[in-house]
Formats: C-alpha cells, structure tokens, sequence
C-alpha cells in the first residue's frame, strides 16, 4: 500500500536496505566484529542470489524478486527484532555456563517463533505492496 508506483530501481534500492537491516540484526547477535561482518554481508547476499536465481530461472521480473527479497528481509529482521533480548538472554546464560533449556522445549519455542513470524509477513506483505 505504501509503494505502488515506486519505480524498479527503488526497488532495489529498498530490497539492499532491507539486506542490510537484515544482516545488522544478525550482527547484533555476534559476539566478535569479524562474525559481525560475516553476518552483515553472507545473509544479504545469499537471499539476493536466491532472489536473482529464481528471476532467472523462471522468468519473473526483476521487480517480483526484488519484491519477494524485501519482504523475506524486512519480516525476517523484524521477527529476529523482536527477539532479540530472549535470545541475547539465551546467549549470556550459555556463555556463564549455566543449563539452558531450550532443547527441551524447542518444538514450542519454533511454534511461538512461527506464530510471530506470519502475521509480521502479512504486514509488511500489506505495507510494501
């Protein structure tokens, strides 16, 4: 609703910001600047290959993949966002070596994880198309 006459190079201009706010989520989660970096370039650019690769293979335009790239972007980012201080917890609990019972609840943590990560694709879906 918010982009329907945004031109193919804005587009793409949105599709590498959403890349990057993507990988600086990530980022924020790494512990060393060089896993930082790695966080910040490898996811961009392994769903920008498979966005392209899918254009290309099945003749979409370049507008449906980069379409398609932000949308994975954006929703991924902000459902990482919004977890992110559960799972800095989880992280600090790990690093002082105590129990982390995420094992044995994970099928509940995916279905809850689940459960946010759709309604946050139905509205950034809503918003960006």
């Amino acid at each position: 609703m918010l982009t329907p006459d945004m031109s193919d190079t804005g587009w793409w201009i949105f599709a590498i910001l959403s890349g990057l706010a993507m990988g600086a989520v990530i980022g924020a989660l790494c512990q060393t600047w060089r896993k930082r970096l790695y966080a910040l370039v490898l996811p961009p650019l392994g769903g920008l290959a498979t966005a392209l690769g899918r254009t290309l293979t099945q003749g979409d335009s370049a507008r449906e993949a980069s379409y398609l790239y932000t949308l994975a972007m954006l929703s991924g980012a902000i459902t990482i966002l919004i977890y992110l201080p559960w799972m800095r917890r989880q992280i600090a609990l790990r690093q002082e070596g105590k129990a982390v019972a995420v094992q044995e609840n994970a099928n509940k943590y995916a279905w809850v994880f689940l459960g946010t990560l759709v309604p946050v694709i139905v509205g950034v879906a809503f918003l960006v198309h």
